[in-house]
């Protein structure tokens, strides 16, 4: 069993209303499920990013907005004081956000 799989997640509020904590990630959700969330999460952000363009869109505004409040909430439970730890969850969040390569047939 390696750091990232026996890893948990500790609880995260975000969204705050009032001061009030309106959401939170959960404790005790394994680390690398959670980073494949972030992920997940990451490429809504990215699409939306790059779906808009030049206009200017209250609702897109907002939605990134939540969007990226909800993935810095998971990596921040996924927090652990243990840099080795930090810079392998770094590594494994980022290389399931890069796209593969692609090998292109060649003409002849």
């Amino acid at each position: 069993m390696n750091a990232l799989t026996s890893a948990l997640t500790h609880k995260r509020s975000f969204c705050r209303v009032d001061k009030l904590k309106l959401f939170s990630v959960n404790a005790g959700v394994p680390v690398e499920l959670a980073l494949e969330q972030a992920s997940t999460l990451l490429g809504c952000i990215e699409a939306l990013v790059l779906s808009r363009g030049a206009a200017n869109d209250d609702a897109t505004d907002s939605a990134l907005q939540y969007l990226t409040q909800m993935t810095r909430a998971v990596v921040d439970a996924c927090h652990q004081q243990d840099p080795v730890f930090l810079a392998q969850a770094h590594r494994m969040a980022k290389a399931a956000h890069e796209p593969k390569a692609k090998v292109e047939p060649v003409s002849g």
